[in-house]
This record gives C-alpha cells, structure tokens and sequence, in this order.
C-alpha cells in the first residue's frame, strides 16, 4: 500500500525566492518503497534502449515521413546520430502505474525539451529538508546524472570551446528557471556558459553569438535552447537552415540535438 504523509510545506514567500512562480499547493506526498524506485529506474532504461533500437531501424529505412518529421531537419538528425558530441542530454518518460504491484507503463516520451526538472530536483529536496527528513533518500539524481552528462560532453569538447550558452523564450519563468537549472549543471561541470533569452542572440553561417556590449560579441559553439526543433522548424525556416548548415558544418553542438525528434514523434510508440 502507499503511505500518505502529511508534510509541512514551504509557503508561497519560500517559493517565491526561488523563483518558482507556477507552483501549487498540496498537503500530500506520496512515500515509495525502494523496490519500487528500482522498478521506475529499471523501466527508465529499459524504455530508453527501446527507444534507440527504434531510431536506428527509422535511419536504417529512411521512415522520417512516417514520423512526419521537417524535412529540413533530416540531414541534421542522421548526422547528430552518429556524433557522440551531439548527446541526448536529458528526457522525461510520464508513466502510469509503478506502484501497488503495477507495472509502469509509458504514456509518452518527452524527449526534447520537457520541463519539471527544478520542482523535481529542488523543491523536492528542499521540501524534505523542511519536514527533517533524510534527503540522501530523495526519489531522483536528476542534478548529478545532468552534471555528469555535462562532464562526459566535457571530456570530447575541444578544450578551447567548452563553453555553452543557455537560451529560452523570455517570456516564462518557468523556461527560464529550468534552463537556469540545467546551466547550473554545466557549470559544476566545468563549462563557461552564458544565460540570454533567444531574442538577444545572433545566427549566421559562422556561428552563435552573445552581443556582451556595444562593441563585443561572445561566439559559443555549444548552444543548450528550451525551444522545440519543430517549433524552429515550422516557425523559424530561416533560422533552423542557419542552425542544420552550422551543425553539418562541424560549428555547432545543439542541446538537445536535432535526433532527440526522432524520440518525440508520438508514431514512433
């Protein structure tokens, strides 16, 4: 059975200094065995290799079109496929069951750029760390397993460009506040980053870039945007052509990379 526990919770004032703006309320929590973390983290793995499997039978037969992915995209993603630089840096699976004695099973695949990661890494530790509680058994590791995929991208980046810029839509604090999370990581990696919205960067056929004043601009060859590539693809033609020629050109690194569509697709359930 679920034992529910009725914690303390941090108030608004304490979510409002964390720049947590959308949060809601609740008097709930749901407590999980170890048995069943496991059965989260195994089904975790198990989903993502099937995921992989099905991305190289899509390559191997040139399926894109039953994926309805843009065309203009396809050169990127088989390339990005197989370059170890341009790695899938994080996804979320949302699933059902897990507990109870229920298999998990997958409702879908949020695989480029899903949200959720600052309540679930920090709120989380902090709401545990409020109520006393041992925060060595928080659910997720979901700070360290980005930290180390950062160190792991660190290890092939040619050591004079490990540097990355962060980009949102500034127009949410919850974009913004889980990007901001996710340069964090970077950083305790051991990347230079720089956070800008993307309305305050530059494309061209060379590279990204940061106007840092009025005579400055900052080139990054590792980009991290909280942006879907189909909503690049779809909205922004022009700039999603500068960012394929960039990639194929070796000048750029996308986080998440252009394959993580392939993940996306509903079809591809």
């Amino acid at each position: 059975m679920i034992t529910m526990k009725s914690l303390q919770q941090l108030n608004a004032d304490h979510y409002e200094q964390l720049g947590y703006t959308w949060h809601d309320e609740t008097s709930d929590s749901i407590e999980v065995t170890e048995m069943e973390i496991n059965s989260f983290i195994q089904a975790g793995e198990e989903l993502y290799n099937m995921f992989i499997d099905a991305g190289d039978y899509i390559l191997a037969n040139n399926l894109f079109y039953k994926l309805e992915i843009p065309e203009i995209l396809i050169p990127a993603i088989q390339y990005t496929w197989e370059n170890n630089e341009h790695r899938h840096l994080y996804g979320r699976f949302d699933l059902i069951g897990g507990i109870d004695g229920i298999k998990p099973k997958l409702i879908e695949f949020n695989a480029d750029t899903p949200t959720s990661l600052f309540e679930t890494s920090v709120v989380q530790w902090l709401q545990l760390k409020y109520n006393g509680l041992n925060v060595e058994k928080q659910f997720n590791f979901v700070y360290e397993s980005l930290t180390d995929s950062f160190k792991e991208l660190k290890k092939i980046a040619p050591p004079d460009l490990c540097q990355c810029l962060f980009t949102s839509y500034s127009g949410s604090d919850e974009d913004i506040l889980t990007t901001q999370f996710i340069e964090e990581t970077a950083i305790n990696a051991g990347f230079m980053t720089r956070y800008a919205p993307i309305e305050d960067l530059f494309f061209d056929n060379n590279g990204i870039y940061f106007k840092e004043d009025d005579k400055n601009f900052l080139v990054f060859r590792y980009l991290f945007k909280l942006i879907p590539w189909e909503q690049i693809a779809l909205v922004e033609p022009d700039l999603c052509k500068i960012l394929v020629d960039l990639i194929l050109n070796n000048k750029a690194v996308i986080l998440n990379p252009p394959y993580s569509l392939l993940f996306q697709s509903k079809a591809i359930m």
